[in-house]
């Protein structure tokens, strides 16, 4: 890797283009005059696993750098969390390695209302164990992926990450190279942000902005899909403990923005939480260069978590989404919050000796300790929802432990009262197993506008069970591990061709069959809005 450059006046000027991608809004503040006495810390997790971490690096060989024309290939470091053994020999892992944090001490912490020289990020020390043991007991485990916001580094989330690690998650953090204002690589080289912003300074000259922005985020996309390519050669024997099925991502402002643009890619990516990313390629968002997540919505479930005043109702982009989305989601607001409140500066900007004004500027008036908790418990209860199947229905409603939080109402559903508009027939077939195979048969039934919706929900949530069985049946349909005997292949021979054969072909034909009534009520509600529009148009 090369070393960084020399920045010049105009990338300088750019810097604020690049922390605002794809934001709905971004404060950077003044540098603050008083410092902190003693070093800042991190809330210790909450769950019972003790936590592990290593380091990794990953080259992408089949691409070339997007922002280094001279780099063949693309150069990633991530950090890989999970539950641990305790390792009471082994170090607490620092914050940030010393090259990284000299430079984002340099370029970045003043921007965040935190002046140079005010906090030691390296001397800073998680609540992980270097390199400690994985613990094996509890089989494979979920996997969720963090990104960070364009501008920040991927330690920016640790006391969401140790969370998610400490409960029995491995979390796999991404430095997206040239974005993040500092990486550091194991032969000692550092990467700036600087091909970034001059790209930045160049699109701001000739109006294409949004193309840049277009590239910015296709880039990120790739790595994390790299990224879950590479989850079977993690080191330390974590490649033994990941479930590459149940996958998750999150992350915080262009993270978030990742994150749900990357399930719409790739559908490995089973659940995911944007923190307040806007869905849009647009330094100020208006909807008019929607993102293609945003104009088509998901299947899979995606949690919002915007600032205060900033949901589904208000920026142009997540309303899109909002309607284009028939399965599950959730608009969740964090009452007194700023964009960084869903970053470690919400723990950590308190303890540095800013002023108020700074403060509730940078991270809003939320208390910080409840807002750690807050975002612990929904950010948990989400991905124990979808990525494990435990739902303690935090994220159903209100919650008298959580008043910081609130749920964002869907909108009103127009209701005409005439009958023929009130409910829509669906001719959807019957669907029935016979002798080993589906047998479909003509039928039908009526609902109203919002029982479709939440029928297609149901069907989608369906379908994602099935390729979940799918690939379990895959892995059924290997040859067991008996090795070369007769008994064992005839068994293997056996077994493999049932599962590979006539459970697979049930499970094609049940595919099938969800896929059709799922498209037919689509159909049949999409008949009803017109209709609906129509008869509101005679009241206007």
């Amino acid at each position: 890797m090369t070393s960084p450059t020399t920045r010049s006046p105009r990338a300088v000027a750019f810097v604020r283009v690049a922390l605002v991608f794809l934001l709905a809004a971004v404060g950077l503040v003044p540098a603050a005059p008083a410092v902190a006495d003693g070093q800042p810390s991190l809330p210790a997790p909450s769950g019972r696993h003790a936590v592990g971490t290593v380091s990794v690096h990953l080259v992408d060989r089949s691409r070339p750098d997007p922002w280094v024309a001279s780099m063949p290939h693309r150069e990633l470091m991530v950090s890989v969390w999970y539950p641990a053994l305790p390792s009471a020999d082994r170090p607490r892992a620092r914050y940030m390695s010393p090259g990284a944090a000299e430079r984002f001490d340099a370029v970045r912490a003043p921007g965040l209302g935190i002046p140079s020289g005010t906090v030691d990020w390296a001397g800073m020390r998680t609540h992980a164990r270097d390199g400690a043991p994985v613990d094996r007991r509890g089989g494979r485990r979920p996997v969720v992926l963090y990104s960070p916001g364009a501008g920040d580094p991927r330690t920016w989330g640790t006391v969401l990450v140790e969370e998610l690690a400490s409960r029995g998650y491995v979390v796999v953090t991404i430095d997206h190279t040239y974005d993040s204002p500092a990486v550091s690589f194991p032969d000692g080289s550092v990467t700036g942000n600087e091909p970034l912003l001059r790209a930045f300074a160049q699109a701001e000259e000739e109006g294409t902005i949004p193309a840049l922005l277009e590239k910015l985020l296709r880039v990120r996309v790739a790595d994390a899909r790299f990224v879950i390519d590479r989850l079977g050669t993690l080191p330390g024997g974590l490649a033994d403990v990941v479930d590459p099925r149940r996958v998750g991502m999150f992350g915080q402002s262009a993270g978030g923005i990742t994150a749900a643009q990357g399930m719409y890619e790739d559908r490995r990516i089973r659940a995911g939480i944007d923190l307040d990313g806007t869905l849009e390629y647009s330094r100020v968002p208006d909807g008019t260069t929607l993102m293609p997540v945003a104009r088509h919505g998901l299947r899979q479930p995606l949690l919002l978590m915007g600032r205060e005043g900033s949901d589904h109702t208000t920026e142009p982009s997540w309303g899109a989404f909002w309607a284009n989305t028939h399965g599950w989601k959730r608009d969740l607001t964090l009452r007194g919050s700023r964009h960084q409140s869903y970053t470690d500066l919400v723990a950590l900007l308190p303890q540095v000796g800013v002023g108020q004004e700074v403060i509730e500027s940078t991270i809003g008036t939320v208390d910080p300790a409840r807002a750690v908790a807050a975002l612990r418990a929904y950010v948990t209860s989400f991905f124990d929802r979808w990525l494990r199947g435990r739902d303690n229905h935090l994220l159903d409603g209100p919650s008298a432990h959580y008043p910081e939080v609130a749920f964002v109402p869907r909108p009103p559903v127009q209701d005409f009262s005439e009958p023929s508009a009130a409910r829509i027939r669906v001719p959807i077939t019957k669907c029935s197993a016979r002798g080993g195979q589906m047998v479909a048969e003509p039928g039908g039934f009526a609902l109203d506008g919002t029982s479709g919706r939440d029928l297609i929900s149901a069907l989608e949530a369906q379908l994602d069970r099935v390729e979940d069985w799918s690939a379990r049946v895959a892995e059924l349909a290997r040859p067991l591990p008996l090795g070369a005997n007769p008994v064992g292949e005839a068994m293997s021979a056996r077994f493999s061709g049932w599962a590979g054969e006539s459970f697979a072909a049930a499970l094609a034909g049940y595919r099938v069959a969800l896929q059709g009534a799922r498209d037919a009520v689509r159909d049949s509600l999409e008949l009803y809005s017109s209709v609906d529009q129509e008869r509101a148009g005679a009241f206007r």
